[in-house]
């Protein structure tokens, strides 16, 4: 044994080590040489979406592409999981009630930095929940911010919230004027991203173009109506991205977006049409991926106008309108017909509630009964470009005037908007009939059911654009708030789903999901928070310079 030892040591090796030694050697050149396993660092991503970023405001945000822009550059305090409901640690490592609800406290993460090079703490909370919930504190004029989320979650201002006092340099104590048992998962919303306090301050009312947050990317310029630039923050707390860039590009044309993404211009492609996602089916490499949270479209009824203030003619035209053929003709198997305001998989939905047949006959009863038969003149309003709930609006809303309304006998002209304006009208109830739609209805049931439909959601808000009052529904929703029970709270919405079908204040019509295209040499990407992507982890296996 020591002899043949000695050899080995001396001389001769057999033919496996010399194997063994080579792959190793090949295995060092390849990890050296080319890209590793996980991804090169660098390159460019380019987002190509319907149309450009409204703000860059988070606290004003209120459509998915500005969303999509802003979530880089901002973090929350509390954060989903990837692909999950669940809450987990942000810019605060834990959090706790007490007192039923009502009092919260919440410790932040150290050694964290804004952009700007100032330190995130308890002093920089405190500020970004006074800037919204105190309007004093805002350096925009009512009518050009209006913190709509803040207004529908919270009541107005400043609503819920009461006063923000700090514990330490990293512990803040938010005291409610009631028990709110859904608060944190409020401040995940990415409305609430925190803005470094001392560029609010010196931006004023150009904050919103001149983002400053903690988030994994740093804007760099926004070109208005062509693009926004983010660069890699090097001093990001989960550590620097992959990326080195990344491009949100304001393209209006589906085929555009599309043939972008086939020609390497784009990564990402936003919102794809049906026709878009036919043809992408067809090469190789690229592949579809659709958005976890369905799109709720409708038709909203303003029901504090007449006539639509009379529920015979609310309920009238959701006897008289065809909602399969809809559905059949202009999404296939890409949408679900929609049948209540909450969706399946999520809290509270009631399979019981599947919206109401097509009854032309009975239609037409309840409207002549109504006084508002053969020759009643009304409007349809819907935006002009694509969103991500609603793509060709006039073609949708066209098919509704020629093929439902004709037949009822009423006679509606289609009134198209700038998304901009069309949001406006629908907000102050300046409208009749409006295509309108939910963008990732949440499954967590609680925000989107008080922002959307509670009475207090009312007139200049994002929510309860058809102005329903029924105090009924406003009792469940004010208990749901305070009840820590999930099972209960879902029952609490499946009583107040019930009654919106009841009242009658939209017409459902589908559940539908968006599908965005993504080149073949992307990896790592995943959702963060309402159907927004979460960039920070993803890299090209090829870095395109």
């Amino acid at each position: 044994m020591g002899a043949s030892r000695r050899k080995l040591t001396a001389g001769k090796c057999p033919g496996r080590y010399i194997a063994a030694w080579g792959l190793l050697v090949f295995c060092l050149f390849f990890l050296a040489a080319g890209p590793s396993y996980a991804g090169a660092k660098g390159g460019l991503v380019v987002v190509a979406q319907p149309y450009e970023a409204q703000t860059l405001d988070p606290a004003l945000v209120d459509d998915w592409f500005s969303g999509q822009v802003t979530t880089q550059i901002f973090d929350t305090l509390l954060r989903y999981k990837p692909d999950s409901e669940s809450l987990e640690s942000g810019l605060a490592t834990s959090w706790a009630p007490f007192n039923g609800g009502q009092v919260w406290v919440f410790w932040l993460r150290k050694g964290v930095y804004f952009h700007d090079g100032t330190q995130f703490d308890a002093q920089a909370v405190k500020f970004n929940l006074e800037r919204q919930g105190f309007p004093i504190y805002s350096p925009y004029k009512p009518e050009e911010s209006n913190f709509i989320i803040w207004k529908s979650l919270f009541d107005g201002f400043p609503g819920v919230l009461r006063t923000v006092e700090i514990l330490d340099s990293h512990t803040v104590k938010v005291f409610l004027n009631e028990p709110m048992i859904y608060f944190p998962r409020c401040l995940a919303m990415p409305q609430f991203g925190m803005i470094s306090p001392d560029s609010a301050r010196e931006s004023g009312a150009g904050t919103y173009r001149q983002p400053v947050g903690t988030g994994p990317f740093k804007f760099m310029d926004w070109r208005k109506g062509q693009r926004v630039v983010l660069q890699a923050n090097s001093q990001y707390w989960e550590g620097r991205p992959e990326l080195d860039r990344v491009i949100f590009s304001a393209v209006s044309g589906g085929i555009t977006r599309r043939q972008m993404l086939e020609r390497q211009k784009a990564q990402i492609a936003l919102a794809l049409r049906m026709e878009d996602v036919s043809a992408m089916k067809k090469y190789s490499g690229f592949s579809l991926q659709r958005m976890p949270r369905p799109n709720f479209m409708f038709l909203s009824l303003n029901c504090s106008k007449y006539p639509f203030s009379k529920l015979p003619v609310r309920l009238a035209l959701n006897y008289g309108i065809n909602r399969k053929a809809f559905l059949n003709k202009f999404y296939g198997i890409r949408a679900i017909l929609a049948g209540s305001v909450i969706p399946p998989g999520c809290m509270g939905y009631d399979p019981g509630i599947y919206g109401y047949p097509y009854e032309l006959n009975r239609a037409r009863r309840l409207l002549y009964y109504s006084g508002q038969g053969d020759g009643f003149k009304t409007t349809l309003l819907v935006p002009e470009q694509d969103t991500a709930y609603c793509q060709d609006a006039w073609q949708l809303a066209r098919h509704l005037v020629e093929n439902d309304f004709t037949k009822l006998g009423w006679r509606v002209k289609i009134v198209t908007k700038k998304n901009e304006e069309f949001n406006k009208l629908i907000r102050s109830g300046d409208y009749d009939m409006a295509l309108y739609g939910i963008e990732g209805v949440e499954k967590v049931t609680d925000a989107y059911m008080n922002t959307e439909w509670s009475s207090y959601s009312g007139t200049d808000r994002r929510g309860n654009i058809c102005f329903l009052k029924d105090h009924r529904m406003d009792q469940f929703l004010s208990s749901a708030r305070i009840n820590s029970n999930e099972d209960y709270r879902a029952k609490l919405y499946v009583r107040v789903q019930g009654l919106i079908s009841q009242d009658a204040p939209i017409v459902p019509l589908v559940y539908d999901f968006t599908y965005s295209g993504l080149d073949p040499n992307l990896r790592g990407l995943r959702f963060g928070s309402l159907n927004y992507y979460d960039l920070s982890r993803v890299w090209l296996v090829e870095p395109n310079y």
